[in-house]
């Protein structure tokens, strides 16, 4: 299907919406041989000067030690049963240890369902060895929602200055155009 190209302004508000109402996102990283691997995470959305930024706790396994440093970027998808989507692409970055505390006070502050306690995966606090935080700065998103696929309106599809966008086939504007 193809995609229209548009400013954030015309994804943020769904974006925020079904991240916020989906909460769980099947995120994607790559390895050092192109290899992607998922699993289920829980990034927390909110904008930050206008732009939305992710974060997410995390355990610092060594498989996603070596992939955020040999591929600094992800893929978080999210899908609702009616066909409702978000797809956010952005580049991943570790918080330093001097900001644990603050990611982690960040998302204890959100309220229910986006925002939790961290604690009861980490009972250690925010200086526990085993709690790692993983910033995330979008570059592409791509919004589906199901009832306007079904009335044959493309997707919207915002992406950051300089991002690659999906090929067009020449039937679309290109970014920053519309």
């Amino acid at each position: 299907m193809p995609v229209r190209h548009v400013p954030y302004a015309e994804v943020r508000e769904d974006a925020l919406r079904l991240t916020a109402s989906i909460v769980w996102s099947v995120v994607t990283t790559v390895d050092a041989e192109g290899r992607p691997r998922s699993r289920i995470l829980h990034p927390v959305w909110t904008e930050l000067d206008g732009e939305l930024r992710g974060l997410v706790a995390a355990r610092p396994t060594p498989v996603k030690l070596a992939e955020i440093a040999a591929n600094p970027y992800v893929s978080c998808a999210y899908w609702t049963p009616a066909f409702d989507s978000v797809f956010i692409d952005a580049g991943a970055a570790w918080v330093t240890p001097d900001a644990k505390r603050a990611a982690w006070d960040h998302i204890r502050s959100l309220p229910p369902p986006v925002g939790y306690d961290p604690a009861p995966m980490w009972p250690d606090g925010p200086d526990s060895p085993g709690f790692v935080a993983l910033t995330l700065t979008p570059y592409r998103i791509r919004v589906q929602l199901g009832a306007e696929v079904a009335k044959g309106i493309p997707d919207r599809f915002w992406s950051r200055s300089g991002a690659k966008a999906p090929p067009t086939d020449g039937m679309l504007p290109a970014p920053g155009t519309v």
